[in-house]
């Protein structure tokens, strides 16, 4: 058997001898491994760095979210208020000392309507005409009725029935009549429960004011919109920020759309019907013989 160097190895695969690896080479491989285990390095460090930068400014706009979120609750939380709010005294006080009010919007617009169906059930023509439901009726049993007829609309409601409409004349004399869904009745109804029960319950009568009604829900509602937008901003959203500032606009322009078409529809009203011409009919050939 020949004798074998200690430099002399055979291989684990094919067998073959190995040639030993020139000392120069391992020094060049050695010097490769090294620089690419210093570029890995390297190149973790640098994306830890960038992992961290990005979670900084990560948490800097989640901060951010955070604050313009709990700005839009306060600003949302007052609007709710001044809209639910609910004073359940029989005497409306309209103000504190402090002059803010103690009724909400929802409920000052309810006592109104209280008002009104009262002016309903005691009209001359439902108390003094035979066969009218509040014929000589008195006020209490009077608000039952109205009170059972609201549920039988609400069992309207209840059973599915999507065939609801609202209709009024405009100021400009225009008939409009457009559909609601079975949601917006539901809420108009409870609205009217709650009209029924100061009707029966109010001992004063409050003046509502619908044109300054409408200035304070302005007013109101300008830091709650404020505040959407600011989250908007926070999130990053510059396409609906833009069509939050340009609603306005929108608006105009679905008002423009909606007086072109109640204008034609006008028009079409008053352009007369041309009477159907008479036809002669002849008595044969070319012509009737006379």
């Amino acid at each position: 058997m020949q004798h074998l160097s200690p430099k002399e190895r055979y291989g684990v695969v094919d067998g073959g001898r190995r040639k030993p690896i020139p000392q120069n080479t391992l020094l060049l491989l050695l010097g490769i491994a090294g620089f690419l285990v210093l570029v890995t390095i390297s190149l973790i460090a640098a994306s830890k760095q960038r992992v961290d930068v990005n979670a900084v400014n990560g948490n800097e706009d989640k901060s951010e979210v955070v604050a313009a979120k709990q700005q839009l609750q306060v600003a949302r939380e007052a609007v709710l208020e001044k809209l639910s709010r609910t004073d359940y005294s029989t005497n409306l006080r309209l103000n504190n000392p402090d002059g803010t009010s103690m009724v909400g919007w929802r409920q000052l617009s309810a006592s109104r309507w209280s008002q009104d169906i009262k002016t309903y059930i005691e009209s001359e023509r439902n108390r003094n005409q035979q066969g009218n439901p509040f014929y000589r009726m008195h006020m209490t049993p009077g608000l039952e009725v109205e009170r059972i007829r609201t549920l039988d609309t609400f069992g309207e409601v209840s059973g599915g029935n999507n065939e609801f409409y609202l209709s009024y004349t405009d100021t400009d004399g225009t008939e409009v009549k457009q559909k609601l869904p079975a949601s917006a009745v539901a809420y108009l109804l409870l609205g009217k429960l709650e009209a029924i029960d100061l009707a029966h319950n109010l001992e004063s009568q409050p003046n509502v004011d619908f044109t300054r009604m409408l200035s304070e829900i302005q007013r109101g509602y300008k830091p709650y919109v404020d505040s959407q937008k600011q989250l908007l901003r926070a999130q990053g959203y510059s396409d609906p920020l833009k069509q939050m500032s340009d609603a306005n606009k929108a608006v105009e322009e679905l008002e423009l759309l909606e007086q072109l078409r109640r204008q034609q529809l006008r028009e079409l009203r008053r352009k007369p019907t041309p009477e159907p011409k008479p036809v002669i009919k002849g008595g044969g050939g070319n012509g009737a013989k006379k």
